[in-house]
């Protein structure tokens, strides 16, 4: 009975060892790994940072509706381009999504009470 009692209890001691080792193995390896990404974090630093080109309009292109040649917009450069006789016949036909001209306001008028539809507060 001895023995038994014995062995089980160098498992146990055996046992925690192995344990222990695992740890300290992974300590040294997150600390390996750590060092490495701030290596290579300093050099990535010491790279030139490259500057973001920004895409420049063709000088002339071609209206999208009668395909003559035009000078494009240079800051809506994205929009589809359209030479002034078209941007003004565009302006022209109204479709109804938008008004043909600005709403001025004249007056301003406060009418006591609430928010519209929630009554008079108290």
């Amino acid at each position: 009975m001895d023995f038994d009692l014995l062995t089980h209890e160098l498992k146990k001691a055996f046992a925690q060892l192995d344990v222990t080792e695992k740890q300290e193995a992974a300590k040294a390896e997150k600390l390996q790994r750590k060092t490495e990404r701030a290596a290579r974090r300093k050099a990535a630093r010491r790279k030139p940072v490259t500057v973001k080109t920004i895409q420049r309009p063709p000088a002339t292109a071609m209206c999208k509706d009668c395909g003559k040649s035009t000078n494009p917009d240079p800051e809506l450069y994205f929009l589809p381009v359209q030479c002034l006789h078209c941007q003004q016949l565009s302006e022209a036909i109204d479709l109804g999504i938008r008004s043909k001209s600005c709403t001025e306001f004249s007056s301003v008028s406060v009418v006591p009470g609430g928010a519209p539809g929630l009554g008079k507060r108290k």
